[in-house]
């Protein structure tokens, strides 16, 4: 059921923390008052803002057709800004419109994941619409409620439910359901610990291109040590690594640069630290520091150890500042 906008207005108005009420306020007493231009006006610049109040105010305007002609598609446009904003009444909202077909196509997918997602920040409509969808067997629906009672969230923590509608997903080729499902078998969550069956799920899903799917088969790969799971493992690993799977960036690179496993390759090590520091890991920038600094796998480049090691610092690493003197220390002397 969708949210009444009089209700909406009569509680938020007595709810609205003060620094905020000089402009919100002015938009619902203009709405109150019936002067919906007034009240447009006002909600559509503090939604330009990203407000999230006011897109959803927005939002519930055009979808009900409160002071406007009702629009489905300016409704969806403004829940859509306002659920990304973290509203919760947003994401419900343009839930109820993607399930319905309203105001753009009918997509279930969608729907199960805003209904997932105000489900979790308590709405307790979206915890039931995405159970009744999840009984109707559709698949994305099925792996959200396995996730509600991984969590506990909305519903009571259930892993061997978790894992009934994880199973229920995965053999409808839900994806992330089939790698959920690997993580069930591979750590005895809601049912028995089988690494057979872990590393069955995880390949359905990697060669689906999951990426945390590919990591964790190279993983399970690796650990059986032999030379075709070794080689099965290094192409699994690369191909996480290329969807920028920070884990899998960091283990190639490790890999390429001990040369137990693999071939020694220390160009291809810093390569991976490189693709690591670069998506914001401090201990890969540090590490990137380092390598160029001693001129590991490329050329002796101080100033590009500077720059990485400066990197790191910013984030908090007391290694990388205590590079980045040591370096200077070096240049000074």
């Amino acid at each position: 059921m969708k949210l009444n906008l009089k209700i909406f207005f009569a509680t938020l108005f007595l709810c609205l923390p003060l620094i905020a009420k000089a402009d919100f306020t002015d938009g619902v007493a203009a709405y109150k008052n019936n002067d919906f231009e007034k009240a447009i006006g006002i909600f559509e610049d503090l939604a330009n803002q990203d407000d999230a109040r006011a897109q959803f105010a927005l939002g519930l305007m055009y979808d009900n057709g409160n002071g406007v002609v009702a629009d489905k598609q300016k409704a969806l446009r403004w829940y859509l800004a306002g659920a990304e904003s973290g509203n919760k009444k947003s994401q419900y909202n343009l839930a109820v419109l993607y399930q319905n077909g309203e105001g753009t196509d009918v997509d279930e997918s969608k729907a199960a994941q805003w209904y997932s997602k105000a489900a979790f920040g308590g709405n307790k409509d979206a915890v039931n619409r995405l159970h009744t969808m999840a009984e109707e067997n559709i698949p994305a629906a099925q792996f959200h409620v396995g996730n509600l009672y991984r969590m506990g969230k909305g519903l009571p923590k259930n892993a061997k439910h978790a894992f009934n509608w994880y199973e229920k997903a995965a053999r409808s080729k839900f994806v992330r359901a089939q790698y959920n499902l690997g993580i069930s078998y591979a750590t005895g969550q809601g049912v028995a610990k089988n690494l057979g069956f872990a590393q069955d799920w995880y390949e359905k899903a990697a060669r689906a291109g999951n990426a945390k799917a590919q990591y964790n088969l190279a993983r399970m790969l690796l650990e059986k040590n032999t030379s075709s799971s070794i080689d099965s493992a290094h192409s699994w690993m690369q191909k996480a690594a290329e969807q920028n799977n920070l884990k899998a960036q960091i283990s190639l690179a490790q890999l390429n640069e001990e040369g137990d496993i693999i071939p020694q390759n220390l160009t291809s090590a810093l390569k991976w630290y490189l693709r690591a520091a670069e998506s914001g890991d401090r201990e890969a920038q540090n590490y990137v520091g380092y390598l160029y600094s001693e001129g590991i796998g490329t050329d002796k480049n101080e100033e590009k150890a500077l720059t990485w090691f400066s990197k790191a610092a910013e984030q908090g690493s007391v290694e990388a500042e205590g590079n980045k003197k040591l370096l200077a220390t070096f240049n000074s002397q």
